[in-house]
């Protein structure tokens, strides 16, 4: 989710001379603290529904509604895996299994807004998805 690895300190100073780093920095950790507040809001929301609801379709609409407005996918779906709590349930009516069956259909669909995956899949997301797999 952090774009920090892609920061180029020099060239922001050069371009916003009157903003400090500390500014600059202190920002973009409450942007990202914000988001990470918005991905656990969607997550509560989508667990709650899935507990409420006999019929999981609405709960998979919404869930696509949350992938098509998310800047990385991926990372949302890592998140949601992180905060669920049946991931290690080894059974296809989990909540988890649902959510990643889903993701796998919405990526292969017309819906799927994703054009550059190397953006999306980067070695931290990578990493965090294997450390859910291996847990």
């Amino acid at each position: 989710m952090s774009g920090k690895d892609d920061f180029d300190s020099d060239a922001f100073k050069k371009n916003n001379p009157k903003v400090s780093l500390g500014w600059a920095a202190t920002v973009m950790g409450n942007e990202e603290e914000k988001a990470m507040q918005q991905w656990k809001t969607k997550s509560d929301e989508l667990k709650e529904m899935w507990q409420e609801r006999k019929d999981k379709s609405p709960v998979m609409s919404q869930f696509r509604h949350y992938l098509i407005e998310s800047n990385n996918p991926y990372s949302f779906v890592v998140f949601l895996l992180n905060d669920s709590h049946d991931l290690h349930v080894h059974k296809t009516s989990t909540y988890s299994y649902a959510i990643c069956k889903e993701f796998d259909n919405w990526l292969s669909s017309h819906q799927c807004n994703v054009r550059n995956k190397g953006q999306c899949l980067t070695p931290e997301v990578k990493l965090e998805a294997l450390n859910i797999a291996v847990r």
